[in-house]
């Protein structure tokens, strides 16, 4: 009998064309401390195909988007931790992550507050002006590789260990998200990293520091280093320039340091002698 009882209520519902009814779940975050700047999975349960947004919110205040278009089929987006869509970032206290489904309407809320916590780091030495630093110390397979690959003995300079810095309690700390109109300061090597003794970089050469707002945005500003020493084989030298406060928008701020600027070193390889970073500055100061 109970068979039969089921049979007719299946049968039933699906001559009336019954559909379940859409559904979106958000599982986590619910409570508890993410670290800024960390990859966390914002995840949720739906039952339908459509995209999503996804918001964060500070109390009853929306704080920005996180993410938008994420398909709802995925049910998670990988997030950095605190960084919000395209521009700005947040951290602190008392936050709630929510998803909307742009057509249908359905949207779901953290039931609890969780934090943005700052990662945890020790106070650093700020990097001193045209320092030498102890030649790298290069693997035969490593030697013999870049042997073969230019026959010149040129130098071959690059850039690395681009870090920016704040001070803070008298103290130097590493400018993970500097705050609105915060100091900063911008650190870097620049190595000489072909191995053989006739790869001496023999002339001065120019470094290029340039900082803009947004990923496309112009260079708003720009600072010159001169290297007066002449680079030995696996030698490495530091430098830092002052770049001033941060403006009073919430934004990217990308940096970039060009090696050689002006190609006055004629190099084994002239299309690796950058690099560039990013940081995002946030709001307020959490005093």
């Amino acid at each position: 009998m109970k068979r039969i009882l089921s049979f007719f209520i299946f049968s039933t519902l699906a001559t009336f064309g019954f559909t379940a009814q859409n559904r979106l779940n958000l599982n986590q975050p619910n409570g508890g401390n993410i670290t800024y700047g960390n990859y966390y999975d914002i995840k949720w349960d739906a039952n339908f195909n459509d995209m999503i947004d996804i918001f964060i919110y500070q109390g009853n205040t929306e704080k920005g988007k996180v993410a938008v278009n994420v398909p709802a089929a995925n049910h998670l987006f990988r997030w950095k931790a605190g960084y919000l869509y395209r521009k700005g970032a947040v951290h602190g206290q008392g936050f709630k992550i929510k998803i909307v489904a742009r057509n249908s309407h359905l949207s779901d809320m953290s039931d609890s507050f969780f934090a943005i916590v700052m990662p945890t780091t020790a106070p650093l030495n700020m990097p001193q002006q045209g320092v030498p630093l102890q030649k790298k110390i290069i693997s035969p397979d490593e030697y013999n590789q870049l042997q073969q690959m230019n026959s010149q003995y040129k130098p071959d300079l690059v850039v690395s260990n681009l870090k920016s810095y704040v001070f803070r309690n008298n103290q130097v700390w590493e400018a993970l998200s500097p705050w609105i109109n915060e100091r900063i300061d911008v650190g870097f090597w620049i190595k000489n990293i072909f191995p053989s003794k006739y790869g001496n970089t023999k002339n001065h050469f120019k470094v290029k520091v340039q900082f803009r707002y947004g990923y496309s945005g112009p260079v708003h500003k720009e600072k010159i280093v001169w290297i007066r020493k002449f680079l030995a084989p696996g030698e490495e030298v530091m430098d830092r320039v002052a770049y001033g406060k941060v403006k009073s928008t919430p934004d990217v701020l990308c940096i970039k340091v060009i090696a050689d600027s002006e190609n006055s070193v004629i190099e084994s390889n002239e299309n690796n002698n950058s690099d560039d970073i990013e940081i995002r500055i946030v709001e307020p100061n959490p005093k």
